[in-house]
């Protein structure tokens, strides 16, 4: 496949058509473009920021399936997410689940993705109390 480059408005036609195609209607764009656009903006975040926040998050799902599993809760850990990028977004919640209990992390994005030691900590607190609510 050739890589050339496109305007959002080629490719959004592009993305109506395949879908319409996907849907059975040949020829007919007029089906509705969701309204991201393809481009990153300036100051937009580039990947790296999301893949580090589901990194942080994948971490803190780990410390704890491991803790409860060594605490003898033999069960895997099932999870719900309710994110959003961004400080502006406010609490990031992580529901943990094992069959008869639920744990509730909530979390500040600046808290989640700071590398100082302070913030470090309350992380490390919150893992601590979802394992102390599953075990």
């Amino acid at each position: 496949m050739k890589y050339t480059h496109a305007t959002p408005d080629q490719i959004a036609l592009e993305w109506r058509t395949l879908l319409g195609r996907a849907l059975g209607m040949r020829g007919q764009p007029s089906v509705a473009v969701p309204a991201m656009s393809p481009v990153l903006g300036v100051g937009e975040p580039g990947p790296e920021i999301p893949r580090e926040f589901h990194r942080r998050m994948s971490a803190i799902i780990e410390a704890v399936q491991v803790s409860i599993w060594e605490r003898g809760v033999r069960e895997l850990l099932g999870y719900s997410t309710d994110f959003a990028l961004g400080q502006a977004r406010g609490v990031q919640t992580l529901v943990l689940k094992t069959r008869g209990r639920s744990a509730y992390v909530r979390v500040h994005w600046d808290t989640l993705m700071s590398d100082s030691t302070d913030e470090r900590a309350r992380v490390d607190e919150l893992v601590r109390t979802a394992v102390q609510e599953l075990s």
